[in-house]
């Protein structure tokens, strides 16, 4: 009997200690959520549609980030589309976007997400082709032009809406092999990751400095963490990616 009292004084104070970790939104028809996750009873969710060979390096630096202000971080890969729409809706961010975001899609995904101003990674965006001149072009020229994209890069499906786009960066690359495509725009170390797995041939062109294009990449958190961003920022400053002068990006109020 006495196991069974204390058994079940246990699960009552489990029960309280779960129900206290949630909030509810006391104005639930004017579609602001708040914090459904509350601190310090859980951690930080944040999605991302980075790729692989990004993933791990923003993955370490956000969880550092965590562990400096005393919170546990979850970076939680999806598609990018899937990823932001959840950071809106019911996560606690996105791991890593580019500044302007908010030009690239529409509104009511952003509507309760603040962007942080420390960089977690950059994208190099560089042309390949078969032919050499087109991997000197420019985003006019590749407008006119039969170009292939990774499916889900914002920024390059907004500055060529013409392109071809395909989730599988492997697929891109035999296209334009084969002459389906002119020229392929992609993330340097995305494409570095391919070329390493196969033989492509030496006629393939490329010029790797400087790029098409230079990205960095922010987190977004959710508003309703609101008061932790500066702690945040200050912590991912710590370990800001070598390219990041902390001097020519000071953090104001």
């Amino acid at each position: 009997m006495k196991d069974l009292f204390i058994c079940g004084f246990f699960l009552l104070a489990s029960s309280f200690a779960d129900a206290s970790a949630y909030q509810v939104n006391p104005h639930p028809s004017q579609g602001a959520p708040l914090c459904t996750r509350v601190y310090p009873a859980s951690p930080l969710t944040l999605y991302t549609g980075l790729e692989p060979v990004h993933f791990l390096e923003v993955k370490q630096r956000l969880e550092f980030a965590g562990r400096k202000i005393g919170r546990a971080l979850d970076v939680i890969p999806l598609n990018s589309q899937r990823a932001l729409i959840k950071a809106n809706q019911e996560g606690d961010g996105d791991a890593a976007r580019v500044r302007h975001i908010h030009q690239l899609v529409p509104a009511q995904h952003l509507t309760h997400l603040r962007q942080l101003k420390v960089p977690v990674t950059r994208l190099e965006f560089i042309i390949y082709s078969l032919q050499p001149e087109l991997v000197k072009a420019h985003w006019a020229q590749l407008r006119q032009t039969a170009v292939g994209v990774r499916k889900g890069v914002r920024l390059l499906q907004f500055q060529l809406p013409q392109a071809y786009v395909s989730l599988n960066p492997e697929t891109l690359f035999r296209l334009l092999l084969k002459g389906d495509l002119q020229a392929l725009v992609m993330d340097r170390l995305t494409a570095e990751s391919v070329l390493a797995n196969f033989t492509w041939p030496l006629r393939l062109h490329v010029l790797r400095s400087p790029p098409l294009a230079v990205e960095a990449l922010y987190p977004l958190i959710h508003q309703c963490h609101q008061a932790e961003i500066p702690a945040l920022e200050a912590a991912l400053l710590e370990v800001a990616p070598a390219w990041f002068q902390a001097s020519e990006h000071m953090l104001t109020p």
